[in-house]
């Protein structure tokens, strides 16, 4: 439901639809989630490593920044993993003390 501010107050307006009202729209639900969201960003990277994304990532068909953001993801996910385990073996110390 599409409101306007006149004067202070809120007024409906039926004539007035949000894309997400649409149902042919053609923009994905998750379009706007911060994983889809890009943010530009300055850093520097050793040459080697940029060689090697480039390589990488021209050898299976993709660009190296996308290369490089898979790659974070996945360090991301392996260190997530890797608290998970360590508090596992923790618990199960304690139990077994």
């Amino acid at each position: 439901m599409k409101t306007k501010v006149m004067k202070g107050k809120l007024k409906h307006d039926p004539k007035i639809k949000f894309a997400s009202e649409s149902e042919d729209d053609g923009i994905p639900e998750n379009a706007f989630d911060q994983r889809n969201v890009k943010e530009r960003i300055t850093c520097m990277i050793d040459g080697d490593v940029v060689e090697w994304l480039r390589a990488e990532a021209g050898r299976i068909g993709i660009g190296y920044q996308t290369l490089l953001n898979m790659k974070l993801r996945e360090s991301m996910g392996a260190a997530a993993q890797e608290e998970s385990i360590r508090k596992i073996v923790r618990d199960e110390m304690r139990k077994r003390a």
